[in-house]
């Protein structure tokens, strides 16, 4: 079929474009790595975020305010009253993706025959 010398040249493009497959390969492992980065920031915040106490969380609210109001004293309470309430339906769908995130990620519980 082949001569002995083009099978040789065969088999060492082989072996170089198997060399380059590898090499790609490893920039694109690594370039996903990089690109995952700062979603596992997300995900290690929101695996945080569940422990803290629901309590706690509510009790950020009035300390949020309070270091406001030290920061910018002469701010009005009505203004930024308004402004946080354009912020609940985002806060309400962050919220939400979330819940929905977490039931999806517990698998269903064994029914007992």
């Amino acid at each position: 079929m082949y001569p002995s010398g083009e099978l040789s040249q065969l088999e060492r493009r082989k072996v170089i474009l198997r060399g380059s497959i590898a090499v790609n390969r490893g920039r694109c492992v690594h370039a996903a790595g990089r690109i995952a980065q700062p979603l596992e920031w997300v995900d290690r915040g929101a695996s945080h975020w569940r422990k803290i106490s629901p309590l706690i969380k509510f009790g950020a609210i009035p300390l949020g305010f309070l270091v406001k109001r030290l920061i910018f004293p002469r701010s009005r309470v009505v203004g930024s009253f308004t402004s946080l309430l354009k912020w609940v339906p985002a806060v309400l769908g962050a919220y939400r993706a979330f819940k929905g995130m977490q039931s999806k990620a517990q698998p269903p519980s064994p029914s007992n025959p």
